[in-house]
């Protein structure tokens, strides 16, 4: 999708995946949290820390492209399949 010039509904579907993964996994509602709400919930799970650092820079950087017009690099692009 990014490379189509589809940069914030790719970074919105990725987001998606991710927090409906956490609500799976973990059991609460990521969706309907902010970023915060779900690190904060996240560190209360020994099996997420090891992909705490970066699951907050992903989802960081997703808001930052849905809500502050940031226009990532194709690195960050990149990294966000490896989630």
């Amino acid at each position: 999708m990014w490379q189509q010039g589809l940069i914030k509904p790719y970074y919105s579907e990725v987001t998606e995946i991710v927090r409906r993964y956490f609500e799976h996994r973990f059991g609460f509602m990521s969706l309907e949290k902010t970023t915060d709400e779900t690190m904060d919930d996240l560190r209360r799970y020994t099996a997420a820390h090891p992909a705490l650092e970066q699951t907050d820079r992903i989802l960081r950087r997703a808001d930052l492209v849905k809500f502050a017009k940031y226009q990532p690099s194709i690195p960050d692009h990149e990294e966000m399949l490896s989630v």
